[in-house]
């Protein structure tokens, strides 16, 4: 092969590499942007933090609300099969979709906070920048 040939080559797999690259860190750099603001909302309570991956008793501890009560809302058994089984799950052996389950989750969250004005707990609560707390 002529030195013309094998330099368009590893010029053409050079460039193939570098648009591989630049995908990766893109995609790597919203991966990350997406956990911080998710982690954002967990930390402050928001109910947009629920997600297909969470249990019910995991939403109870994370959010404060009974899980008698999340099951109740959820026309679900609180049978201790469940305990373990993520929103996904639940979604699918009841012939749910999943997006509108996660929702209807989140709305109840909502709905039992509003019931009971569930203030969030003080290690969530953030203070204004430049003040003590003493």
């Amino acid at each position: 092969m002529s030195l013309r040939i094998r330099f368009a080559i590893t010029l053409t797999l050079l460039l193939l590499t570098l648009c591989c690259v630049a995908f990766v860190a893109r995609s790597t750099v919203e991966t990350w942007q997406q956990f911080r603001q998710q982690n954002a909302w967990a930390h402050s309570g928001d109910v947009r933090a629920i997600g297909p991956w969470m249990t019910i008793p995991y939403i109870a501890h994370t959010y404060h609300v009974p899980e008698t009560y999340l099951y109740s809302q959820l026309q679900l058994p609180a049978s201790p099969t469940l305990h373990h089984t993520t929103l996904h799950l639940l979604a699918m052996r009841y012939h749910r979709p999943v997006a509108h389950f996660v929702s209807q989750v989140q709305g109840v969250v909502i709905k039992y906070r509003k019931q009971h004005s569930l203030r969030l707990p003080a290690s969530t609560r953030k203070e204004p920048r430049g003040r003590s707390i003493i």
